[in-house]
């Protein structure tokens, strides 16, 4: 099928997307958690820093998210108030940056959080995003950036997060 008519695209990039604006949104709910958490009476060390590793493991998957659109992004770690016009029109922060923080969330979040076999974040399904993110940066790294030192370091630090996985014993490959 063939159209009659060609329409001509748009001229003008539009001054605002959801894909660069909602990551955003759940960033600040992280870091939110992150420094409201430890104000909870009552709470253990142990749990405050189980719920601190939910929400790195968010907020790495929302930074891991820009970074596979939009490349380079603007880090934020800590709750930013609507009236700090500073930290709201910081610069970009260059990619590796952003990626090497997102790794020691999760390995934080790895770390922190509690195994368990019901539907919500546990320390696998951290090692499991991690091994993730940091195979994606490190190929990204070699094959785009020519960055090969990166590129061994992401690598590093993928086969480390998967051998936790496979060492644990909670997961198998099947026979079929």
């Amino acid at each position: 099928y063939v159209q009659d008519s060609y329409a001509k695209p748009t001229e003008s990039a539009p001054s605002a997307n959801s894909a660069w604006s909602n990551p955003y949104v759940e960033i600040r709910r992280a870091n939110i958690l992150l420094s409201r958490v430890d104000q909870v009476p009552g709470l253990s060390e142990a749990s405050a820093n189980h719920w601190k590793g939910v929400a790195k493991f968010f907020r790495a998957q929302q930074y891991f998210k820009l970074v596979t659109t939009f490349g380079d992004c603007v880090w934020v770690d800590a709750e930013v108030d609507i009236d700090d016009s500073e930290a709201l029109n910081q610069p970009r922060t260059d990619r590796v940056t952003v990626m090497k923080n997102v790794c020691t969330d999760l390995q934080f979040a790895a770390e922190n959080c509690r195994y368990t076999t019901n539907n919500t974040v546990n320390n696998m399904a951290a090692y499991a995003l991690l091994s993730r993110v940091a195979l994606f940066e490190a190929a990204w790294q070699k094959y785009h950036a020519n960055n090969s030192a990166e590129a061994t370091y992401f690598y590093g630090v993928a086969k480390s997060a998967a051998s936790e996985i496979i060492k644990s014993g909670n997961y198998s490959i099947h026979n079929d």
